[in-house]
């Protein structure tokens, strides 16, 4: 998954983020936060989409809410901040606690092959591995 421009870019594996489900970012000064929610069939590997294997499907967001930076971790099938304990589902839309209704700034992503965006973009950081 990459994120960012000619100035700054970051990549993810997104082995990395199907494991952690949530990893946090700053790509220049910008931070952003991946998340990871399984369930999503691949189009591509059957004639039926459903007995396609599970490729999930990814969310990149500001983590802010009103001026407000917010840390994610994931709970159940989505998320939660830590700083009012409201859960988040990937579309960046908290459903429950303080601050439901809220919206996350979402964050202008790819998601595509690590051969492609480093032919454009080859000064990329790859972040989010664990240590």
């Amino acid at each position: 998954m990459g994120i960012g421009d000619e100035e700054a870019a970051t990549a993810v594996l997104l082995s990395d983020l199907a494991e952690q489900r949530v990893i946090e970012v700053t790509v220049g000064a910008r931070p952003a936060v991946l998340l990871y929610k399984s369930g999503t069939a691949s189009a591509l590997d059957s004639t039926a989409v459903e007995e396609g294997r599970d490729i999930g499907a990814t969310g990149v967001f500001e983590p802010l809410v009103d001026g407000r930076r917010l840390t994610f971790e994931p709970v159940g099938g989505g998320f939660r901040d830590r700083e009012t304990a409201s859960t988040w589902n990937i579309l960046g839309e908290a459903t429950a606690g303080s601050l439901s209704g809220s919206r996350l700034p979402p964050v202008v992503h790819v998601d595509t092959f690590w051969f492609a965006w480093s032919t454009f973009l080859p000064d990329t950081e790859l972040a989010g591995a664990p240590s």
